[in-house]
């Protein structure tokens, strides 16, 4: 990556991370109160799933003619969540690492938006599994309110906007480019309204369409790997799952498999969802508000918000922010290297 993005990136992710210093020592304190063996148990599965975003990638990668290795995808993976999570925009903001990266190599970056694009559709399908069995848990249990209501109707709109996407982009690249230019049309329209500059470039945006519909022209003779993607984006909820399950069991709270989906759903959506950066105080409060709801005291509905988001967002971010340096790092030294070579 560039050197003044990644700058960028870093002081961005120091600054919210010294804002939110508070949280990181509650989490600390919390901590030290769970038992061992299920809080190592809960960062174990939050390892393997990092490695199966990795895996995850690898397959795109192959599956699309790019090459990368598998350790790289990890930092890469690490990067992508961190930032996403100082620069919230659904997911698409942690696509300029991958995009980033295959420059630096001379690879095909319309080949690595593909892969980041279906990553990102393939996640939320496998969200949308639980979402669907949460929300009739609740309905179940007569707790659905608008708030999870207008929340799941932004995450499947989310969805459906991706997929309508990525299907034009695999049937007709002039289809998606003139979809893409109308969208950049009245997203200038707003602008001029509000006494703004243009925001978006129509040609731009046909430009991005065609090189988008060449990398997802594959999809149309391979309908088992679009079934293989589905299975891992189910999986890789199924591993942050048993990070949340092992919260409980850490601190020793009651658990019932209906509480279970409906916080992580919770958890999830608004982490998504939310207006704040990685949902930091919106994802807590609806862990707690979820919990409390069905009966768990206060004190322990704070302390599994605290602890799972603690191990899936606070962790994650400072280990991201490492990931982006040590990227940054090794490009520079191999790019370097290659100078001598040449020399």
């Amino acid at each position: 990556m560039r050197r003044i993005w990644v700058a960028f990136l870093l002081l961005a992710g120091l600054l919210f991370l010294s804002a939110h210093q508070g949280e990181l020592k509650r989490f600390w304190q919390v901590l030290q109160q769970g038992e061992g063996r299920y809080l190592a148990l809960a960062f174990l599965f939050e390892g393997i799933w990092y490695l199966h975003v990795a895996l995850t990638f690898s397959l795109l990668y192959r599956a699309l003619g790019l090459q990368e290795r598998l350790s790289r995808l990890l930092l890469m993976a690490l990067s992508m969540n961190f930032v996403n999570m100082v620069a919230p925009t659904g997911g698409f903001s942690g696509m300029t690492v991958f995009i980033s990266e295959a420059r630096e190599q001379g690879q095909s970056t319309a080949r690595a938006m593909v892969a980041t694009t279906l990553y990102i559709l393939f996640e939320h399908l496998g969200f949308l599994a639980v979402l669907g069995l949460g929300l009739w848990v609740l309905i179940r249990r007569n707790r659905l309110t608008w708030v999870e209501i207008s929340a799941s109707a932004v995450m499947v709109a989310i969805v459906v906007g991706l997929a309508s996407v990525v299907y034009l982009g695999s049937h007709s690249g002039r289809a998606l480019g003139r979809f893409l230019a109308w969208a950049a049309r009245n997203l200038n329209r707003v602008a001029h309204a509000l006494h703004m500059d243009d925001l978006a470039s129509e040609q731009s945006a046909q430009r991005f369409g065609h090189d988008l519909s060449r990398g997802l022209a594959f999809l149309r003779y391979n309908p088992r790997f679009l079934g293989l993607l589905a299975l891992m984006g189910v999986l890789s909820k199924a591993w942050l799952m048993m990070v949340l399950l092992f919260v409980f069991l850490a601190f020793h709270i009651p658990l019932s498999p209906g509480t279970w989906v409906v916080t992580f759903m919770a958890a999830y959506l608004f982490l998504v969802v939310s207006p704040a950066p990685g949902g930091v105080g919106f994802a807590e409060s609806a862990i707690t508000l979820m919990l409390v709801s069905f009966g768990i005291p206060w004190e322990d509905a704070t302390v599994v918000a605290l602890t799972y988001r603690g191990i899936t967002f606070w962790l994650p971010l400072l280990g991201g922010l490492l990931a982006t340096r040590l990227l940054s790092m090794t490009r520079a030294h191999e790019n370097a290297r290659g100078q001598d070579e040449e020399a």
